[in-house]
């Protein structure tokens, strides 16, 4: 491709997606339409501290993506790729393993934010080995 930025807008899609997901199109238990006085302490949650994960790796793609469409050269695009690829693994981890979601199943993290998150994470991954190769 003759225009490097598009990796970089690429991957800044990809991470704004990532940040939509959990707060606004999916959201978390205790975020937006699904939070509740009676739920007590959200931050206790597996879906709460998932959220807070997921937008922190989002944000950090966020930056290293603008780094890229800002200074467009090789090298600095090939390491935005494979950030963007450790961060797609870690999306995918977080909700699964590390910090967790909800064990209802029907909750709606468990039935819409973790696919939705999973999606994302796929959609990043391909972004980081689009623009490495």
């Amino acid at each position: 491709m003759k225009n490097p930025r598009v990796y970089g807008f690429i991957l800044l899609l990809s991470a704004v997606l990532l940040i939509l997901v959990p707060w606004l199109l999916f959201p978390v238990c205790g975020v937006g339409r699904y939070a509740s006085e009676a739920m007590g302490p959200v931050s206790a949650h597996g879906c709460y501290k998932t959220l807070v994960a997921e937008t922190v790796l989002a944000a950090v793609m966020a930056i290293v993506a603008v780094i890229a469409i800002v200074a467009p050269r090789r090298t600095i695009i090939k390491a935005a790729s494979v950030l963007a690829i450790i961060a797609a693994a870690l999306v995918i981890l977080f909700p699964s393993s590390i910090t967790g979601i909800c064990k209802m199943q029907t909750m709606p993290c468990v039935y819409g934010t973790y696919p939705a998150l999973i999606v994302a994470a796929v959609i990043m991954a391909c972004a980081g080995v689009w623009s490495f190769l």
